[in-house]
């Protein structure tokens, strides 16, 4: 029987910026379905997620999972950790970084569309290493570890010499990227970077993508673990620095991305989705794998039909579980769309939709026939989602506006045509036994689903470049040694190769993408609109217009209906936070001047 099999979970972990203290960060979601709530043990818990008025950063935490061969497939056996007592040692490496400045511009789908790139930011600049911020890799182990050495923060690396900071550096300097720390067990903790922007004297915020001279605290980069097990009396290691394949720890990669300002709301097409379609028609998936006969046999099914053809036949989806979670969450984006305020009222067609008999065919169709088609430009009523696209302004592109991924879209196809489990009439419905414990994919789905999966342009944690299935060593899991596969570019990816893709500063384009031209962008976590109260949510038809999220406030030295460029820079982590509050009510919360209309 082979040896044993070690992976570091979730396979992409996200944090997000936070200027509060980084004593106050909580860890972000770790079960699907479930929005973070934090650990008591390590860390604060959410909500509140403003502490004195400032953000608290989200964390991701990392755990090393090991798999053993049975009956000739590989299952998931066991977390490891420092109590595990044939743990003689875990030592966690990261490496991150932020190559924005350096990037090429971004100017939607060019460089995917073609093999052309958009030109340089900054091009005038002749040494582009002055343009990248590198604090190069930091390593922890033990039990709650933290400190000063354990921080991406300039000159203590242990070659501050070879660090990259901007040169000439902006004002405030940017010289923090986020730390390390460890909890209770051994697990890795990485917290993100302050949500500083800024930029050298003289440059002003122009763009809403591509601003010179400007440069903020946004990263990203690998994640790998040096292991020591007791094998047979022996200690033997396992990790990046073992020469024999057998004997690795497949690492992970760690994205840094903006605050989520309705963590209790899901995006329409979430990163998740975007990846698992990608998994579903594009990729060979293992056969010696149990996790692709239990909780991921779903996605096996899937690939077998959909890499010969974008219809399914066979696949019979489970309304619970695939078919109901678009539905709400298009249901629930009333609550920051404001387009939507005389759609989407109620859920109580639940158990109607839920039922494939005949009484619901209509309904059923009614729905299936208002979505975009995936590949094919919008035409008719096939409008739905009501949201922006990759291509924007290109009217007439099929991703001018937003559609499902083909896998979800295949999906609704088989429900619109009555091929479905029928609802188990429980609301909410319940969510599956295999994911309400921690467990290896359900780590890689909670941090994937809580991300932006489109419009990608250019997006919040990350753009378009994620979904090029050439950079992933398995689904979900992205290859640190595969070749970029941008235009204009050679050699491995290396820290920094997501984000960079990202507008410069984050703030520009966050403050930007609102309503515009009667489609959303990202309503899920960069609100529209706004409720106060569950009665503000209940007399909505009876109001002219709904308090935009960034209403005017004392704050705001303009006085203007929405902060400019410099101001939201500045201001931004003083808007409110949008949360559950009675059930199925998402409301405003934590805004900074609460006495502002």
């Amino acid at each position: 029987m082979a040896g044993p099999v070690y992976r570091i979970h979730p396979a992409i972990g996200i944090t997000r910026l936070g200027n509060a203290d980084a004593d106050q960060f909580f860890i972000g979601p770790e079960y699907p379905g479930v929005t973070a709530k934090g650990d008591p043990s390590v860390g604060t818990t959410v909500p509140q997620f403003k502490v004195g008025g400032l953000l608290k950063p989200q964390a991701a935490r990392f755990r090393i999972w090991e798999y053993v061969e049975k009956k000739g497939k590989l299952e998931p056996s066991r977390e490891i950790t420092l109590d595990t007592k044939d743990c003689v040692r875990i030592v966690w490496r990261v490496h991150v970084a932020n190559r924005k400045a350096s990037f090429f511009q971004f100017k939607y789908l060019q460089g995917e569309e073609t093999t052309l790139p958009p030109p340089r930011r900054n091009s005038g600049v002749v040494n582009r290493r002055t343009l990248d911020i590198d604090p190069l890799a930091r390593q922890i182990g033990g039990r709650n570890i933290k400190g000063a050495k354990y921080e991406f923060r300039k000159g203590n690396s242990s070659n501050p010499a070879k660090e990259l900071w901007p040169t000439p550096a902006p004002s405030p300097p940017i010289e923090y990227l986020g730390e390390l720390r460890t909890d209770p067990a051994g697990r890795l903790i990485v917290i993100g970077g302050k949500g500083l922007s800024s930029g050298i004297t003289g440059h002003l915020l122009t763009n809403t993508f591509n601003n010179d001279g400007w440069f903020d605290d946004v990263s990203d980069g690998r994640v790998t673990a040096e292991l020591v097990m007791k094998v047979g009396g022996q200690e033997k290691l396992y990790g990046p620095l073992n020469a024999d394949p057998q004997d690795q720890v497949e690492g992970a990669w760690v994205i840094c991305g903006p605050p989520d300002f309705a963590p209790s709301l899901v995006n329409q097409v979430t990163l998740y989705d975007v990846l698992y379609d990608m998994a579903a028609r594009q990729m060979t998936l293992p056969k010696n794998e149990v996790l692709f006969e239990t909780i991921l046999k779903p996605l096996a099914d899937l690939n077998a039909e959909l890499t010969s053809s974008p219809k399914l036949t066979k696949y019979t989806p489970s309304f619970d579980e695939e078919i109901y979670p678009i539905i709400r969450r298009a249901h629930d984006a009333i609550f920051t769309f404001e387009l939507l305020r005389t759609f989407h009222r109620t859920l109580d067609v639940y158990n109607t939709l839920g039922d494939p008999g005949a009484a619901s065919a209509k309904a059923r169709k009614d729905l299936f026939d208002r979505l975009h088609v995936p590949g094919v430009a919008v035409s008719g009523v096939k409008t739905m989602p009501l949201m922006h696209g990759d291509a924007y302004s290109r009217v007439g592109h099929p991703r001018f506006s937003l559609s499902l991924t083909e896998t979800q879209f295949a999906m609704m196809e088989r429900w619109k045509d009555g091929h479905f489990v029928k609802t188990a009439g429980k609301f909410p419905p319940v969510i599956p036994k295999a994911l309400t414990d921690i467990s290896p994919h359900g780590l890689d789905r909670a941090a994937l689903e809580n991300c932006v999966g489109g419009a990608f342009a250019v997006g919040i944690e990350v753009s378009w470049q994620i979904r090029n299935k050439k950079l992933y060593s398995a689904s979900f899991r992205i290859n640190h040694k595969a070749v970029t596969q941008y235009p204009g570019e050679i050699g491995q990816i290396q820290p920094g190769h997501f984000t960079r893709q990202m507008a410069l500063p984050w703030q520009t384009d966050f403050l930007g993408c609102t309503l515009t031209s009667g489609l959303a962008w990202w309503p899920a976590q960069r609100p529209d609109i706004v409720y106060k109260t569950k009665k503000d949510f209940d007399d909505r038809l009876k109001s002219a217009a709904l308090p935009a999220w960034t209403r005017p406030s004392a704050t705001w030295p303009s006085g203007a209906s929405s902060p400019n460029f410099d101001e939201f820079v500045k201001n931004y982590y003083k808007l409110g936070v949008i949360r559950e509050g009675p059930p199925n009510y998402h409301l405003e919360d934590e805004r900074n001047d609460p006495n502002v209309p």
